[in-house]
């Protein structure tokens, strides 16, 4: 053993404490502590840091485990909380044109679980509603009707084209692919290979 250092018995080790001076039986009795045990400099500097009203200031605490920083911290801003309104809630919702970002919306306080919960039963609801929409009598009516009247006017418009052509000396055929103009000579068609043997005038 190194010089100036005893060896400790059992009994020198042990040190009693009068429990009934504690004033309580067990711990669970004891209220939480929320005073800081720190000093004085470092509660005046959370003072002033959770006082801070401003946007772009953080609180940064530090020192060694278990000297209370979380505790004082806590305390002080649950304090502080208090008498200030609950802030607003946020909620991202899908940005159609841009779906790499969302939309950012504010809600009031302790909506924006409710929110959530309706648009989710909103999306169920159209699960069911639009397939029936497009399954009804008047859809399946609206549909015919537009149809209809697309045809017409592209029949019109096809009865121009055609006219247009005939004085220009060419025809407006129906082709599998579509639409075609194809030259005209004594009112027929002229065959493709016939109308490539004519001679460049």
């Amino acid at each position: 053993m190194k010089p100036g250092i005893e060896k400790l018995s059992a009994d020198d080790a042990y040190r009693s404490v009068d429990e009934v001076g504690l004033g309580f039986t067990t711990t669970d009795e004891v209220k939480p502590l929320h005073e800081s045990q720190g000093e004085l400099r470092a509660e005046e500097a959370n003072a002033f840091g959770t006082g801070m009203a401003h946007e772009g200031y953080n609180l940064f605490a530090f020192g060694d485990p278990g000297v209370g920083r979380h505790t004082l911290i806590e305390a002080s801003l649950s304090k502080r909380a208090k008498d200030l309104p609950a802030p607003d809630d946020w909620s991202f919702v899908n940005n159609f044109l841009d779906a790499q970002k969302p939309e950012a919306i504010s809600l009031p306080p302790g909506s924006a679980r409710t929110f959530s919960i309706d648009m989710e039963k909103f999306v169920e609801d159209l699960g069911i509603a639009i397939p029936a929409a497009f399954d009804s009598e008047d859809y399946r009516e609206r549909r015919q009707s537009i149809e209809a009247e697309t045809n017409e006017r592209q029949e019109a418009e096809f009865q121009e084209l055609h006219e247009r052509a005939a004085k220009s000396g060419a025809a407006l055929v129906r082709t599998p692919m579509g639409f075609a103009i194809a030259p005209v000579a004594n009112g027929k068609v002229i065959e493709p290979s016939v109308f490539q043997a004519l001679p460049e005038p």
